[in-house]
């Protein structure tokens, strides 16, 4: 039965004193009635009155009716049960699951649920409740194991469920999610640990880690290096290390073992056939009494690309810019690199400008072309293959520049010269701050940008510049001694096609004069091979990029995205809902990147399963498609569950220690009970709720006001009163 009480808002004797003078002068009032009535009727009117008075007054008074209950709740524990493909290995022939499952079954979960509550869960990816341990068997099938994970999700199940202390059963190999020591310190509760597994090593070979190039080049040998992990062999055993490429033996190996517990470099070499993508299976042949072969082998991806991009350069006449230039690209394996520079009679140095030598390009660079002689007819046909092809074009300037046949490729190029000039200027190149970040000027290191200042100066000619619509201006060209300043490095991409204008020449000088200092040693080559591969990349055309950090995962490893969301004006979007959507046969995922920041954006999918799968992405802005992306990832058979198979005791210890439980073997489950009850926080606890009604809520009041009165009101009308 709950406790009552009555609180009264206002000063108790005043309320009392006022109740009081009501029946007092509902008395007087009755003591004397006309006509004169028996006493008991007056008593009775004078009750009533006195009642109806004495109720209202206590009314005014704001009276709330409190009921207090109490009652006696038995402890309670949550049982975490990790439920990770690692609990499906065996040690010394005990398999993990089969421990796990003592604890699940009677006599033992009896004796958990006699001495409190017992709420279960399993874990991997994510926390799960487990109705009915008893009858329900745990899959053991998740592909990673989060215990930090899990340790903040019953944090917040805490908050909804009252919580005396929390049991982790797991190998502690922890292969998701921070380390769980930072969330078992804000779970708020004592942790038994019990170790499932053995500590020391099993004989097993593990292929750890594969270090590969992930863009290759067609028939150029790449090396592949695996590391190869092998405990509890002995001494002098042999094992096959192989790489393969579908169902063909790529390359192969053989390691002869050591004893104990090693870890082996093995470099194989691949040889990649045609372009594209391409699926690489290394593996370590099997030994007799290996824990588990699920660990044996791992496939990745690598991405074949054309041996060389071949460049074409095309000089107006005979300068060192043309031939520094073949230089530095020459000495870019990525490049094949051929000149041509045109007579002033017609024809041309270095061979004949055939059509296998313009449709074979990959990129078209002009160096102070075309100049005075160069028939119109081959500036025509240049411009219909940049047009057609959407080849791209690197433009430089030079001394000997037809202005007049230049205006023929106004519509590729990236500029307009309004006034020609033939007044030539020494001038330094500086970078647009504002563009610091772009890939031609940080040259993929950073701040290289700063390096610009220390490049010796280069020639200009001082002719009215005007960049064409949608053109970035990357650098500026300003004059010795002066202020004046004109366009040097503009940069314009229009669909697929790209353009990238250096309006100046003597850029020999960078490479020549610049091995001065060793800021600059290198400036030329690495400034126009990311030159050339920035003009020939496609990647960069597209408005929305969303691609995986890597083309092949690991299964349970989250599959990692990140991308880039532009404008029509190639302008970062930092506010766009980029959704990536995964199908994998018949299963779907879905997450929305997080915005890190000038555009960029990034995100994590958990749960994949084995298999090849295809992704979409759509970047939406204020319900306006900006745009789409789409490709393919793979996610391989080789579990990260599997990599390492030794129960750890460490992480568990430092769990119990840092939450104030204990640590214990899974050959010591039985004394889990016992170790429960003597921990402090374990114990029945009263648990008081409290009730507040006001009565002046109650429409019950109103109906005994009213009856009062009307009671009043008969006997009054009944007896001849007024």
């Amino acid at each position: 039965m709950p406790e009552v009480e009555l609180v009264i808002e206002y000063s108790v004797p005043l309320v009392v004193a006022l109740i009081l003078g009501a029946i007092a002068a509902s008395v007087l009032v009755y003591r004397t009635t006309i006509p004169p009535l028996r006493r008991s009727r007056r008593i009775l009117l004078a009750a009533l009155r006195g009642s109806v008075l004495a109720l209202l007054l206590l009314l005014i008074a704001e009276p709330l009716l409190r009921l207090v209950h109490s009652r006696e709740r038995p402890p309670s524990v949550a049982l975490l049960v990790d439920n990770s493909q690692s609990m499906q290995l065996s040690d010394a022939g005990t398999v993990r699951a089969r421990i796990i499952d003592t604890l699940l079954r009677p006599p033992l979960l009896g004796r958990l649920e006699q001495s409190g509550n017992v709420s279960a869960y399993t874990f991997g990816g994510v926390l799960r409740p487990l109705p009915d341990p008893a009858e329900t068997t745990p899959a053991f099938d998740e592909e990673v194991t989060d215990i930090s994970g899990a340790l903040l999700e019953l944090a917040r199940e805490r908050d909804r469920t009252p919580l005396d202390a929390a049991v982790l059963l797991s190998d502690g190999i922890h292969t998701a999610g921070r380390n769980p020591v930072y969330a078992a310190e804000r779970l708020g509760l004592p942790l038994i640990t019990v170790g499932i597994g053995d500590s020391s090593e099993q004989r097993d070979l593990v292929l750890a880690r594969i270090l590969a190039n992930e863009l290759v080049y067609e028939g150029i040998p790449s090396p592949v290096d695996l590391t190869v992990r092998s405990t509890g062999f002995g001494g002098g055993q042999r094992v096959r290390i192989s790489l393969r490429e579908g169902g063909a033996e790529r390359s192969s190996s053989e390691l002869l073992l050591e004893e104990g517990t090693r870890e082996y470099t093995v470099s194989l070499e691949y040889v990649p056939g045609a372009e594209g993508s391409r699926r690489l299976t290394a593996s370590v042949s099997p030994l007799e009494g290996e824990l588990t072969l699920e660990n044996n082998a791992q496939s990745f991806y690598v991405r074949v690309l054309r041996s060389k991009l071949r460049v074409l350069i095309l000089a107006g006449s005979p300068t060192p810019d043309a031939t520094i230039l073949r230089l530095s690209l020459s000495e870019d394996e990525r490049f094949s690199v051929h000149l041509l520079t045109a007579r002033r009679g017609g024809g041309w140095y270095g061979g004949a400008l055939g059509h296998a030598e313009t449709d074979s390009a990959d990129c078209l660079v002009l160096v102070g072309f075309p100049a005075e002689g160069v028939s119109s007819s081959v500036v025509e046909r240049l411009r219909r293959l940049v047009r057609e092809r959407d080849l791209p074009l690197l433009f430089i300037g030079g001394p000997s520049l037809d202005a007049a046949a230049l205006r023929l490729l106004d519509d590729v190029l990236p500029f307009t010269i309004d006034l020609p000039s033939t007044v030539e200027r020494q001038s330094a190149v500086a970078p647009v701050p504002e563009r610091s970040t772009h890939p031609l000027l940080s040259l993929e290191q950073s701040e290289a940008w700063r390096d610009w200042s220390a490049l010796p100066p280069i020639f200009t000619i001082m002719s009215l510049i005007t960049p064409r619509s949608g053109t970035l201006l990357l650098a500026r060209a300003h004059t010795a001694g002066t202020n004046e300043a004109q366009p040097f490095l503009l940069a314009r991409r229009s669909g697929a096609r790209a353009s990238l204008a250096l309006l100046g020449h003597g850029l020999w000088r960078w490479r020549l004069m610049g091995q001065a200092s060793e800021r600059t040693a290198d400036f030329h080559a690495r400034f126009f091979s990311t030159a050339i591969v920035w003009l020939t990349s496609r990647e960069e055309t597209r408005p929305v990029r969303v691609r995986p950090s890597r083309e092949f995962f690991r299964q349970g490893e989250p599959v990692v995205f990140s991308g880039q969301v532009y404008d029509g004006l190639r302008q970062p979007v930092d506010n766009a809902r980029v959704t990536v959507t995964l199908r994998q046969q018949e299963q779907s995922y879905q997450i929305d990147l997080r915005p890190v920041g000038s555009g960029r954006y990034e995100g994590e999918l958990y749960g994949v399963g084995e298999g090849d799968a295809s992704f979409e992405a759509a970047a939406m802005l204020d319900g306006v498609a900006l745009g789409a992306d789409s490709g393919r990832v793979s996610i391989g058979g080789t579990t990260v569950e599997y990599q390492n198979t030794r129960m750890d005791p460490s992480v568990l210890r430092e769990l119990a220690t840092v939450t104030g439980g204990r640590f214990l073997l899974g050959a010591e489950i039985d004394s889990l009970p016992q170790v429960l009850a003597a921990l402090p926080s374990y114990r029945s606890r009263t648990e008081i709720s409290q009730e507040s009604r006001a009565l002046w809520d109650w429409p019950l009041v109103l109906l005994v006001v009213v009856g009062l009165l009307a009671v009043e009101w008969t006997i009054r009308k009944r007896s001849g009163m007024l």
